[in-house]
């Protein structure tokens, strides 16, 4: 079994959905095909034999007319006078003409039963003197009844005497093993009808074929019908001996119904009825396999049904295998496409399913893994750029993402793009940059921001300048944009590439003296330089005077005029930054003089004042934030300025806010407070605020109405009252004067 198991676990996901569908569905089939037609059998058998049981009702009808006449005729013969005055006396005592007179009285009663009533056998009367009359066709019943002489010895007499001239109704044997009906009947005294006076029995038998004439007629289908009287005699139209086995009276509780027998390996359905006028079982017994010859087609049409619902089945299961294990399939070969280090695989995710949630995540984790290559690149060459690689990461760089020198040529080159670059744009001088590196496979680059990229040489100086060239030039193209190149010097061991990347960011400073022809930069271009050191004063003290004048053009003008001489003079980068970093300082004072934080306009260039000369922004850069700063500082001093208000309005303006909700607050009410002439406080506040008191008031009253409509579920009537209304009609008026809409409206339109 752990075997047979375990071969199931290795078949492939499509063989076992294909096994496990045609499994199921085979159970299915049979479970269900065998309870149907369990049921359809249990039908056939309980509507055959109800069949049965009419057709037997139908026979009990037609018996009981025919015994009901028998009785009828027998009762007025032995009743008679004839009979009665006869055989109420001992004949043998009577005279010889007197005896052959009441016998031919009583003959002539019987033979007129026998002529009257059709398929009678015999008539037989004895009197309590044991004298004997018969009618007797077969010669043979007188002697089997009598043939111990006294009727009492018999095993019916008792049964007989007891139903006090009732018809009594039993099965005979006949002497060569034939069966016939007899009943039998007490002959009451009609002098003494209601005492123990018994003047004889009466018997009559019945031809047997009368009942298989019954038989015969009532007969709806094959099988054997039987009579089972009260002394569990069986009469029965068929001469198999097996009828005595078949019926079983322990499952005759019932007066009718039907139950199966099973004999000599065969089922039997055995439908019985009970007679209450002769006190008869009548018995219908049929083969059951001949009762349920049709299922048999019923059988091969449903092994039919079956066999087809199975290949059905097996093309649906095949259909529904495929539709999951095909994408599985593509599944596992694309994992094992990633597996060999090709991420340029992708699950094509048609539905929203399992299985497309799986290539879902099967997409997510390619992904990842390839946006986790580039970051793995990037910190390769980062820290080859600061000099804390180990050898061991330079292992693990060049097993996982391939990254090797071949040889000996170390140099770095710093790319910079002027003016602002858009992320679309940077991916695209990304890509230029990809297709050079893939052309040239001794070069590898990085980006180190928007606009600033670095290239890694593993090739000699004149190489990688070519590739330089190209590179610069097909940006330029591309883009209309000024490129500059600025290379550190070729070292021949990698340890050194973090010494090239320093001298690179280090000629950024000379940018302002590049020459446009020249497409790099490199230490040969420094040294090549004679460098001015004289300070510029003159733009300084100019510079300054127009800051503290506010004329932000002034200023303009002198820095463009400044870098113009930096560059024709070839003014050495320090004394550069020395004068930008001067700058910085006067504009740092001014805004503490002013009581202005000189960290909101500063921000980080605050902190950086004393490293400004080791930075490595081109100084056109520096000087254009310079300018952007000096515009900010002469805003705010102006601003500042204006603000100079006296305490009295202030202390006005402080009582307005506090009290704007008391509906009493008005000029009067504020001069008093500030101890100042009404007219001279209404000129001075709006001199100094630069709006009318009621102005002021009005503005702040309508802030703050809006702000509650808006963030509140304040009535408007509560509302008006806050803002210094006391009545809510006139606030709505004044409101919608104003804003244009009614509170009401306001409030729903803002929520």
């Amino acid at each position: 079994m752990k075997n047979i198991f375990l071969v199931y676990q290795n078949l492939k996901l499509k063989h076992k959905l294909i096994f496990l569908f045609s499994i199921v569905c085979l159970i299915i089939l049979a479970v269900f095909s065998s309870i149907s037609l369990t049921i359809y059998k249990s039908l056939i058998i309980k509507n055959e034999s109800r069949a049965m049981l009419e057709n037997l009702d139908f026979f009990k009808a037609n018996l009981d007319n025919y015994l009901e006449n028998i009785d009828t005729f027998t009762t007025a013969a032995i009743y008679s006078r004839n009979i009665q005055n006869n055989i109420r006396v001992d004949l043998d005592t009577l005279e010889s003409e007197a005896r052959i007179q009441a016998f031919n009285e009583i003959y002539g009663k019987l033979y007129e039963i026998s002529n009257i009533t059709f398929g009678i056998r015999s008539i037989f009367l004895i009197d309590k003197h044991n004298n004997t009359f018969s009618i007797d066709i077969d010669m043979d019943t007188i002697y089997r009844l009598m043939k111990n002489g006294n009727l009492n010895e018999h095993y019916w007499y008792k049964q007989v005497v007891e139903l006090s001239g009732l018809p009594y109704w039993v099965i005979l044997d006949k002497s060569n093993g034939e069966k016939y009906v007899g009943m039998f009947r007490v002959i009451k005294d009609m002098n003494n009808i209601y005492g123990n006076s018994e003047l004889g029995i009466f018997m009559l038998t019945i031809s047997p074929k009368i009942l298989e004439n019954f038989f015969s007629r009532n007969r709806i289908s094959e099988g054997v019908y039987c009579i089972l009287d009260s002394n569990n005699t069986i009469y029965s139209n068929s001469k198999t001996s097996d009828v005595g086995n078949i019926i079983n009276t322990d499952f005759m509780e019932k007066r009718e119904g039907y139950y199966i027998e099973n004999v000599k390996d065969k089922s039997y359905v055995v439908t019985y009825s009970y007679h209450p006028m002769t006190k008869w079982t009548l018995i219908h017994i049929i083969d059951r396999n001949y009762l349920l010859r049709d299922v048999k087609y019923i059988n091969n049409v449903w092994v039919f049904t079956m066999v087809l619902s199975f290949i059905l089945v097996i093309f649906i299961s095949l259909f529904i295998s495929n539709s999951v294990s095909k994408p599985l399939n593509r599944l596992v070969i694309l994992h094992k496409e990633v597996e060999k280090g090709n991420l340029n695989v992708r699950f094509n995710n048609l539905y929203t399913d399992e299985i497309g949630i799986l290539g879902s995540s099967f997409n997510n984790m390619v992904d990842k893994i390839r946006e986790g290559i580039p970051l793995k690149r990037e910190k390769f060459l980062r820290s080859l750029l600061v000099g804390n690689l180990t050898e061991k990461e330079y292992a693990e760089a060049e097993r996982d993402i391939g990254i090797s020198f071949r040889n000996i040529n170390y140099q770095v080159v710093i790319i910079c793009v002027e003016g602002m670059i858009s992320n679309e744009m940077n991916k695209d001088i990304e890509n230029i940059m990809a297709k050079y590196e893939n052309k040239e496979s001794n070069i590898i680059s990085m980006t180190l921001k928007n606009g600033e990229y670095c290239v890694i040489s593993n090739q000699s100086e004149e190489q990688t300048y070519a590739v330089i060239k190209e590179i610069v030039k097909e940006i330029k193209e591309s883009f209309n944009i000024n490129v500059d190149a600025f290379s550190g010097n070729n070292y021949d061991s990698l340890h050194f590439v973090k010494n090239s990347f320093e001298e690179a960011r280090e000629l950024i400073k000379y940018k302002l003296f590049k020459n446009p022809e020249l497409d790099c930069i490199n230490h040969e271009f420094v040294i090549s330089n004679s460098w001015e050191f004289a300070y510029p004063d003159n733009f300084e003290n100019r510079l300054f005077y127009y800051i503290e004048q506010d004329d932000f053009d002034g200023c303009k003008k002198v820095i463009k005029e400044s870098i113009e001489f930096f560059k024709n003079n070839n003014t050495d980068p320090l004394i550069i930054y020395t004068f930008i970093q001067n700058i910085y300082i006067h504009l740092y004072k001014m805004t503490i003089k002013n009581g202005i934080p000189a960290h909101e306009i500063f921000g980080k260039e605050l902190y950086n004042l004393n490293s400004l000369q080791y930075t490595s922004q081109p100084v056109e850069n520096i000087l254009d934030s310079l300018i952007d700063t000096i515009r900010v500082c002469i805003d705010i001093t102006k601003d500042s300025i204006k603000e100079n208000i006296s305490l009295s309005i202030k202390k006005a303006i402080e009582i307005i806010k506090n009290e704007f909700s008391n509906p009493q607050l008005g000029v009067e009410y504020v001069a008093g407070k500030v101890h100042l002439n009404e007219n001279y406080f209404c000129r001075l506040f709006k001199k100094e605020i630069g709006i009318s008191f009621v102005d002021y008031v009005s503005k702040l009253r309508l802030e703050k109405a809006q702000e509650l409509l808006k963030e509140s579920t304040i009535k408007i009537k509560d509302i008006s009252e806050r803002v210094g209304f006391s009545n809510p009609h006139y606030f709505g008026i004044w409101f919608k004067e104003n804003t244009g809409v009614t509170p009401s409206q306001y409030r729903k339109y803002k929520n």
